[in-house]
């Protein structure tokens, strides 16, 4: 305490001022332990700060609002011929938002886009799709886009894109 007091008087006086930041420095260095008990400070310090980081992460909202339910998720490998192939997807989503907006499916590194779902119950959908990777036969066929994500559904509430991941089985 005799140190803390020190160190005031000198905050006070002319050279206090000049030198506050070292003389900072220098109180924090004494009030911590000595020698045998510093590990231990050090130990205290870092417990309190992983358990106030804990409180912290732990109080925030989840990254996704809700957490939708896949019920089904299969898919199928089509072929038309030697003109177009794609997949064939089928989804059963439940505990869905009243007025979801699916923007986007990840299958395979591919984005495919333009989605349409058809609402079976109040939070439930499903989305039964054919997603053409290879056309010959549709004009003006651009391929889906590369996507680095693994599989799984892009969806967007209140404004806001969320992507979930999903496991596709083969049918």
């Amino acid at each position: 305490m005799e140190k803390f007091i020190n160190y005031f008087k000198l905050c006070h006086s002319d050279k206090g001022r000049i030198h506050s930041e070292t003389s900072f420095l220098v109180l924090i260095s004494n009030i911590l332990p000595r020698n045998d008990n510093r590990y231990q400070f050090k130990m205290h310090i870092n417990f309190l700060l992983i358990v106030i980081s804990g409180l912290i992460f732990s109080c925030q909202k989840s990254s996704i609002p809700i957490k939708p339910e896949i019920l089904t998720a299969t898919y199928e490998i089509r072929a038309h011929s030697e003109f177009e192939r794609g997949f064939e997807l089928f989804l059963v989503i439940d505990k869905i938002p009243e007025n979801p907006i699916i923007k986007r499916i990840v299958f395979q590194n591919k984005l495919f886009e333009n989605v349409h779902f058809t609402k079976m119950t109040e939070n439930e959908i499903f989305i039964e799709q054919y997603f053409p990777i290879q056309s010959k036969m549709i004009q003006d066929f651009s391929p889906p886009k590369t996507d680095t994500r693994s599989d799984g559904i892009v969806f967007e509430v209140d404004g806001k894109e969320y992507f979930y991941k999903v496991t596709f089985k083969l049918k």
